[in-house]
């Protein structure tokens, strides 16, 4: 999974350290006054029949999607149908039919009214605390931001994996940020700094150290075979949450994220404003990018 983050031009150009595998984080308290059984959610059309019933029972929005300043939702749920902004080759592919179809789902998601737009970070946690909404899809790294941010929740969140787009097919996981180390090619001791970070990020006592120390979930795999990524979380009522997340990471597919990812991002993100602000058709404001694409990185 992190691999392929750190990879450009088939050439390893740094150190895979933290990981974000996605989950669907959820108020499981909301869940129950309104009658939901997060084990029924299967597929994200059931997710969004979920919602109303949220939405009619309790007055809360199901999930946390921002409407234009990320493309969050979009990008989970195209990793999750095994494509991304480019291809192996690095050619630009936004105009797929997995592509369409994602951006299909988010805007039948937002055209639900079930949505909470987070404008900004605060707005999301602002959001999280007033109980605006039940769900948040998000990396691994949000368990600590949740805890932080809610510290009263306490037993009131759990957490399942992403829904599906079909019941029947295999499912594939997505991921988000997590963070990587690289050594400037400028550096005097480029090779025993590269040495040095080998050693830590190899390294399972110090992987595990800064899981409980800091959350980072490793992508060094040895070091989750530790007891500490088994045992329960009290704040999440004793669900055994990093066992879920490794099971997840396996599902994650490899893609490629080029040296124009940057770019790419920001113009998805102006992508799903359009869709979701404007109205406009999913397929022609993929057709749009796919052709700026081209133009900007090349096919």
């Amino acid at each position: 999974m992190k691999i392929a983050e750190c990879t450009s031009d088939d050439k390893i150009i740094a150190y895979p350290w933290d990981s974000g595998p996605c989950g669907m984080f959820y108020r499981a308290d909301l869940f129950e006054e309104a009658g939901i059984k997060a084990e029924d959610i299967v597929t994200w059309d059931d997710f969004i029949e979920a919602g109303k019933v949220l939405k009619d029972k309790t007055g809360v929005d199901m999930l946390c999607m921002a409407e234009s300043r990320s493309d969050a939702t979009y990008r989970f749920m195209l990793m999750q149908l095994g494509k991304f902004y480019f291809d192996a080759e690095g050619n630009p592919q936004v105009n797929s039919e997995e592509s369409i179809r994602a951006m299909e789902m988010c805007k039948k998601m937002y055209e639900a009214g079930i949505t909470f737009n987070n404008s900004s970070w605060d707005d999301m946690v602002a959001g999280m605390t007033a109980d605006k909404f039940a769900c948040i899809a998000e990396a691994v790294w949000m368990v600590g931001s949740i805890k932080d941010a809610a510290p009263d929740q306490a037993g009131k969140w759990a957490c399942m994996p992403l829904p599906k787009f079909d019941a029947d097919a295999e499912a594939m996981g997505a991921s988000n940020g997590g963070s990587v180390l690289a050594v400037p090619s400028a550096s005097e001791n480029a090779e025993a700094a590269k040495e040095f970070v080998k050693f830590c990020m190899e390294d399972v006592d110090a992987n595990v150290e800064g899981f409980q120390n800091y959350g980072l979930y490793p992508s060094y795999l040895p070091a989750l075979e530790s007891e500490v990524f088994q045992e329960g979380d009290e704040y999440f009522g004793g669900q055994k949450l990093f066992d879920m997340f490794t099971e997840i990471g396996k599902t994650v597919p490899q893609v490629n994220y080029t040296s124009n990812f940057a770019e790419a991002i920001e113009m998805s993100k102006n992508c799903v404003a359009r869709v979701l602000l404007e109205d406009a058709d999913p397929a022609k404001v993929l057709s749009d990018e796919q052709e700026e694409m081209e133009a900007k990185f090349g096919k």
